[in-house]
């Protein structure tokens, strides 16, 4: 009998140290079957962290972002061969080219950029057809452009500026009576019309097919252009004078009309480098200045006709 209570001690012994531990003080199984019971993965397993996804956001919201990321390369389109203060794409430098390069570094990083040469005539249709996925080539948005493209805020205002040998033309009333070149078909034409007609300045208008190279032969007085166009020329050529008229085109960049997420991620990418001051220093750096219009008048402008 006393053989038996000491086998049936020993058999309890082993049963409460079979995890291979020894019980502790003041611990009971219950506790012990607790702490090594399996989790129930439903209830207690935390979820995975899925902050190490590399991937930006727009990727899974834009067809336009998704294509760049995958290929590592943004096909901008461009000036053929023109070399203006902002963009010059043999060099391919300038102002507009160095703006779609942090634009879309700080939305797409690492991204490269191809730049795509265009005509005024293919711009619209190439990113319309999606031969380009971002135009960035001193593009007026328009009120018909709109309606085949997508623009984001304006980048850029330019205006109607008309320009004269020094001494001859400094302001609007000084026009009166001379001959003023035009291209026809174009909203400078129907701005300057408009501008010297509500400042009572009757002015010969005179509708040219290269009005710069008309008034350089002597054929006008004065020409109308756009005004970075004409600070350009006055740059060139000593001599000149630049007569600020009014603000006519928000220059904007356009994408495709049917990928809003990606049109809006380049808005809010282009209004955070006007506001850390980035926009600012590229515009510095490339355009000639002082500018005739703040940068609140440039991002409230809207859309010409």
């Amino acid at each position: 009998m006393r053989a038996r209570v000491l086998l049936l001690i020993a058999v309890l012994l082993a049963a409460g140290c079979g995890d291979g531990g020894t019980l502790q003080s003041g611990e009971s199984t219950t506790t012990r079957a607790a702490t090594t019971a399996p989790q129930d993965d439903a209830s207690t397993t935390a979820p995975e962290d899925d902050t190490t996804s590399t991937v930006p956001s727009i990727v899974a919201d834009s067809p336009t972002a998704a294509r760049i990321e995958a290929a590592g390369t943004a096909r901008v389109g461009t000036y053929v061969g023109e070399r203006l203060p902002f963009a010059d794409p043999v060099s391919e430098e300038g102002f507009e080219i160095e703006l779609a390069r942090e634009v879309l570094d700080r939305l797409l990083p690492g991204t490269a950029l191809e730049l795509v040469p265009l005509t005024a005539a293919e711009r619209i249709d190439a990113v319309a057809d999606g031969s380009v996925d971002i135009l960035v080539r001193g593009t007026s948005h328009t009120i018909a452009r709109a309606e085949r493209v997508a623009f984001t805020s304006p980048y850029l205002l330019d205006g109607i500026a008309v320009v004269a040998r020094a001494g001859t033309a400094a302001r609007l009333p000084d026009l009166q009576g001379r001959s003023v070149g035009v291209l026809a078909g174009t909203t400078l034409e129907a701005g300057i019309r408009d501008e010297l007609a509500a400042a009572g300045v009757a002015a010969d208008i005179r509708l040219l097919e290269d009005p710069r190279a008309d008034f350089a032969a002597g054929m006008v007085d004065a020409y109308a252009t756009g005004w970075l166009q004409a600070a350009e020329h006055s740059f060139d050529e000593p001599g000149l004078f630049v007569i600020w008229v009014a603000p006519l085109d928000p220059i904007a960049m356009a994408v495709p009309r049917d990928d809003p997420a990606f049109r809006n991620a380049l808005d809010d990418v282009l209004r955070s480098m006007v506001a850390d001051g980035t926009w600012a220093s590229l515009a510095s750096s490339w355009l000639p200045g002082p500018l005739p219009w703040t940068v609140d008048e440039m991002l409230a402008f809207g859309p010409a006709r």
